[in-house]
């Protein structure tokens, strides 16, 4: 296999494009590769013709379908969550600085962990928040496993106000 290197200070669309380069799949996050199922394409082809379709959506999210992210939530994890505490979004990134900005204006002293392994986008989105860096829980052990019991010690010990968690196999 051909030796490859990213660049310092590369993102996703640099592998991607390194991938693709190399005749290699991209598991890097946010790069569409493949088509959409045909059904799905037809469906939103038909959604785009009606009318109303084309207006700026509520803030918060359609209710409907807040409502049934409090439905999986609570089948799903057991837990009970109100609709009007879900915000929908379009993209992790919009998320991502919506919660944050929000933390920040209800709380501008807090503290932000984020867990290894992590986003470094998610690193600049919580400097960007609060001017300062967050905080980093390193992984537990030599597997890229979460290290809760650090976590749990320190917002319990209010060290840590809000935390950033993504999944070890898609960092």
């Amino acid at each position: 296999m051909p030796e490859m290197q990213l660049k310092d200070g590369s993102n996703m669309r640099d592998i991607f494009d390194l991938c693709q380069k190399h005749g290699l799949p991209s598991l890097a996050q946010g790069m569409i590769e493949f088509p959409p199922p045909e059904t799905l394409r037809n469906l939103a082809a038909k959604t785009v013709m009606k009318t109303g379709v084309h207006t700026y959506r509520t803030r918060m999210g359609e209710q409907d379908y807040r409502d049934s992210i409090t439905g999986l939530v609570q089948k799903v994890y057991g837990e009970t969550v109100q609709p009007d505490n879900v915000l929908a979004v379009a993209g992790v990134a919009g998320g991502v600085t919506a919660a944050l900005f929000h933390l920040r204006k209800s709380r501008p002293e807090a503290n932000v962990a984020i867990m290894e392994p992590f986003y470094t986008y998610h690193s600049l989105e919580v400097e960007r928040a609060f001017c300062r860096p967050p905080i980093v829980i390193p992984v537990a052990g030599s597997d890229p496993l979460p290290n809760w019991a650090e976590l749990r010690a320190r917002a319990e010990g209010g060290e840590v106000h809000g935390v950033i968690v993504t999944n070890p196999l898609n960092p």
